[in-house]
């Protein structure tokens, strides 16, 4: 029977923004399930919790200079608007609110695409464990 690891993404900073590590670079393992439907829940949480855990962090940085920028912004500045009362202009920085509820952070995850874990598949014969580097336990 098959193992699913909620593993925590990595991101590295470039001169613009920050970028997620590519797929093949796994984070450190969070938990591990033998259900893919309670490593979805959890990764969820795992989600949530690191957006909230941004309060005070430019948002500027998770979705400038990407492809969809414009869309992004549109649906984030909607977020803002009507979850925190605050309104946003595309050229200013600004960041997360300081406090976040689970809804909010889910509306925000959404309008940003953007995950801080994944799921990774993993056989019998395999332990997730051994997919870890050092330079992926750094987490965000």
């Amino acid at each position: 029977m098959a193992k699913y690891a909620v593993h925590k993404i990595s991101f590295f900073f470039n001169d613009e923004n920050l970028n997620p590590l590519p797929e093949e670079a796994k984070g450190n393992v969070v938990m591990i399930f033998n259900n893919l439907d309670e490593a979805r829940i959890e990764k969820m949480k795992q989600d949530i919790f690191s957006v909230q855990n941004l309060s005070g962090t430019n948002v500027n940085q998770f979705y400038r200079y990407q492809d969809n920028e414009d869309e992004v912004f549109s649906k984030l500045k909607e977020v803002f608007k009507t979850e925190f009362d605050l309104v946003i202009n595309k050229e200013d920085f600004f960041d997360f609110p300081e406090k976040i509820s689970e809804s909010q952070a889910k509306k925000i995850l959404d309008s940003l695409k953007l995950e801080f874990n994944c799921i990774i598949e993993y056989d019998d014969d395999e332990d997730p464990h051994d997919f870890e580097k050092y330079e992926d336990l750094l987490e965000f």
